[in-house]
């Protein structure tokens, strides 16, 4: 009867330690948040060093600049294409252009490479050329939360007397405030 026992016990014990638990489950939350802060970005444009690149406008090269206006509109510093601007949905912006690094009496000036000689521009909000662009004329807006195009209008006048042959430039401060 020992024996009986004995070999009861032990396959009561093996039976125990062989035997399946029921599946089960346990559940809880996981909470998913993200925090959209207000601002803009611009695109298109192209980082060195410390700086931004917004892009260029070049008037090409030309013989005269007595016979008629010339236009030009700016195109972005990555490629083709134009600057662009995306801002938070409803976030007021501001986009101005200072004077530029040539300016005299508070107007434009391209400054010849290897001299003192200047060309005068003006640079516009719009195609027409009928709104100037400045740190008084400001571009405004409200984010729409998609890309707009930040095309510059840009316009030699037509002058007096063409200046000397050679390479005419200057660099304008492009500031976006929100």
């Amino acid at each position: 009867m020992k024996k009986s026992i004995t070999a009861a016990a032990i396959i009561a014990t093996l039976g125990g330690a062989m035997s399946v638990h029921a599946a089960g489950q346990i559940q809880g939350d996981l909470e998913i948040q993200l925090t959209i802060g207000d601002g803009c970005e611009v695109t298109n444009g192209t980082v060195s060093g410390t700086g931004n690149s917004f892009g260029r406008i070049d008037f090409g090269t030309q013989s005269s600049l007595m016979t008629s206006v010339i236009d030009a509109q700016s195109v972005a510093s990555a490629g083709a294409g134009t600057i662009q601007l995306n801002c938070t949905k409803d976030v007021a912006y501001t986009v101005s252009l200072d004077n530029g690094r040539n300016a005299t009496s508070g107007k434009r000036n391209m400054k010849l490479a290897t001299g003192t000689d200047l060309v005068a521009y003006d640079l516009y909000q719009d195609a027409a050329r009928s709104k100037v662009w400045n740190e008084q004329n400001k571009l405004t807006g409200k984010g729409t939360g998609v890309a707009i195009d930040l095309t510059v209008y840009g316009r030699v006048p037509k002058a007096v007397a063409t200046p000397p042959a050679g390479l005419y430039s200057d660099s304008v401060l492009v500031t976006v405030a929100w």
